[in-house]
């Protein structure tokens, strides 16, 4: 079920819809916006790193150890680490002296995600 699924055509094309989702909401972030916006990009953060994360173990559970065999799987996977390290910086942040520019680095990698896109496109 799950290498049926991450073999999936349809599944492949919600995902770079969502990769395209993700890009356009971290477009929107800018300096000085209302709080309302601030919470909004947070909230979608989270459910894109959710996602994205979910994508990841899908992948795992349907190709196992060959899914680390695909440099675009090994990104993907790497960047969804990086994006779940970002949500707990920011969520210590308040606590620690963790540098916010630190953490929209983490962020900028994520657009690395529309890479893929680029590749699967050709």
């Amino acid at each position: 079920m799950f290498y049926d699924l991450s073999n999936s055509r349809r599944f492949e094309i919600a995902i770079f819809v969502l990769i395209f989702l993700n890009m356009l909401t971290m477009g929107i972030e800018h300096y000085n916006q209302p709080h309302a916006v601030f919470f909004i990009l947070e909230v979608s953060n989270a459910f894109f790193t959710t996602v994205f994360g979910l994508e990841a173990i899908v992948k795992i559970v349907g190709l196992r150890y060959h899914y680390f065999t695909v440099p675009w799987n090994v990104f993907d996977f790497l960047l969804v680490l990086a994006s779940i390290l970002g949500i707990l910086m920011e969520d210590i942040m308040i606590d620690l002296p963790v540098s916010p520019t630190l953490l929209r680095v983490v962020r900028v990698f994520r657009i690395g995600r529309i890479l893929r896109l680029i590749k699967a496109a050709k």
